[in-house]
């Protein structure tokens, strides 16, 4: 195309838009459409604020849901009570929370904060309150088994500190691991006062998934003469939270042979 042809069609839509004839309406039609679609506007806007606002929270927590539940899933307060094992498990998130709570009629409170299970313990880790700050001189303490499904699973150690305003105490016991069908337990904590003990009962659920699998598990079978004894070690398990060596320092039979005799084999270490 030359550029004479090019001006020519310039010149010629030049002039169609020179000669176009506006309407004598158009002012009052293009005001009462602004005046209509106002609102609509204002709605659009607060509606696409709520979605800018809405991707942004599901982009921030698709980039830090792990921490957060990170967080989340962290006993806390319990530093003084753990081991460095099992402060690193925690920090990990190697854990159960609960979260359960009974008040006695005192007004003091027992709180189920948490559990850490493995095929050689169930931890327990639970708070004392006393606003009253006396938490000190009251007698309250849980009880030396869990009900299990068809059972009991009995308390092995414990362990607790209180704070130095003397309004709670946190407490890690460890009891024998329940059975692996077992997923419905129950604690108990008695406030005895005087002559009279009041106990209150905490039902929780194991979460199956938050256990922690051993390390190492190993029969050994391997018998030890000591002086004019033995000790057989049967088997050893390495699991997160403690290593568990079990065994026989006697038989029944020697154990009741030297239980007559009051020669009973007591070892003061191994």
């Amino acid at each position: 195309m030359t550029m004479s042809k090019t001006e020519e069609m310039l010149n010629k839509k030049k002039s169609e838009i020179e000669h176009l004839n506006i309407p004598s309406d158009l002012e009052g039609r293009l005001s009462h459409a602004l005046n209509k679609s106002k609102p609509k506007a204002s709605f659009n806007k607060k509606w696409q604020v709520r979605v800018a606002v809405f991707m942004l929270a599901v982009l921030l927590t698709g980039y830090h849901v792990d921490t957060l539940a990170y967080y989340y899933k962290n006993l806390v307060g319990y530093d003084n009570v753990m081991n460095g094992t099992l402060k690193e498990l925690n920090e990990l998130g190697k854990g159960q929370m609960i979260g359960k709570s009974y008040t006695f009629e005192n007004g003091a409170t027992v709180t189920l904060d948490g559990i850490m299970l493995d095929d050689n313990q169930l931890l327990t880790f639970y708070t004392i309150k006393d606003p009253s700050g006396n938490v000190d001189q009251m007698d309250i303490h849980m009880n030396h088994e869990i009900k299990g499904l068809i059972g009991s699973h009995y308390m092995n150690s414990g362990h607790g500190e209180m704070n130095e305003e003397k309004t709670q105490m946190k407490w890690k016991t460890s009891f024998d691991t329940p059975y692996f069908f077992e997923k419905k337990l129950k604690c108990y904590f008695d406030l005895t006062q005087g002559n009279k003990t009041e106990r209150g009962e905490i039902v929780f659920k194991l979460n199956r998934n938050k256990a922690m699998e051993s390390m190492l598990k190993k029969q050994i079978n391997k018998k030890i003469s000591v002086d004019e004894t033995y000790i057989l070690f049967k088997s050893i398990t390495a699991s997160p939270t403690v290593t568990s060596i079990k065994g026989e320092l006697q038989n029944i039979v020697g154990l009741a042979v030297d239980h007559i005799k009051d020669e009973r084999f007591m070892p003061d270490t191994l």
